[in-house]
């Protein structure tokens, strides 16, 4: 079946649901020893069991929870999956391998990773969730910049929102030394023009992938991320 006639199925409510075993994290323990083709292959069964397959299940049931929320990510699952392969082509790192299990939730999916959406990743040690804007252009970063001045009000108020203050922290993201002279007023008080990126990250404990909530937990934050998400939907849409 073509990718763009995927449909997702699940029950009309959220329901509870363990999407993973310890066998999850014990597998990433042992690659990280062995991490090479010849293992990979005497443990792919167990990979598509006890990684591949929940890690999908789960992708797809946060995808129509979330289409319930934002419309426009209409992306089919498959498409929001990061390969566990590794490029190496110009790492000097060789190992074949990723160690973890990665997606981004946005309205283009891995397709489009400038967009902003919802980044998380399971490792062995944690759950992360990241949101906002990274791997930027020089244009899309001044167009960013120019949103960020046009609408400051409107960019304060989500940011210092306690919730998501509490739940994120702080933007992070690589900061310019110099602006162009049309921020100047702003800069002055503004120190996030500077960045070149814009985004946010929390960890949550590993014991989190296992709980029966896991599904309810995702839900929540990409609810936490989505006025700042959207906040840069716009400038980005320009540039496409």
């Amino acid at each position: 079946m073509p990718d763009e006639l995927i449909l997702l199925k699940t029950d009309p409510q959220m329901t509870k649901n363990k999407y993973f075993t310890e066998d999850f994290t014990a597998f990433f323990k042992e690659l990280e020893t062995n991490n090479h083709k010849e293992w990979f292959d005497q443990n792919r069964k167990r990979y598509h069991d006890s990684v591949k397959e929940p890690f999908d299940l789960l992708i797809k049931d946060l995808l129509v929870e979330v289409q319930k929320i934002d419309p426009t990510i209409n992306v089919p699952y498959n498409k929001c999956i990061f390969r566990i392969n590794r490029d190496i082509r110009f790492s000097k790192d060789k190992t074949p391998y990723k160690t973890n299990r990665s997606a981004f939730i946005s309205r283009f999916g891995t397709k489009n990773k400038s967009f902003p959406g919802m980044y998380f990743e399971i490792n062995k040690d944690e759950l992360r969730i990241y949101g906002g804007v990274y791997m930027l252009d020089a244009k899309q970063i001044q167009r960013i910049r120019e949103e960020i001045m046009d609408y400051h009000p409107d960019f304060r108020k989500i940011i210092d929102d306690k919730k998501f203050k509490s739940s994120f922290g702080e933007i992070q993201g690589e900061k310019a030394k110099r602006l162009g002279k049309e921020f100047d007023e702003l800069s002055a008080k503004e120190d996030l023009l500077f960045n070149k990126n814009w985004y946010v990250y929390r960890k949550l404990p590993l014991k989190t992938i296992y709980n029966e909530d896991l599904l309810k937990e995702m839900v929540e934050n990409f609810k936490l991320l989505k006025s700042y998400n959207q906040f840069f939907e716009r400038p980005m849409l320009d540039m496409l």
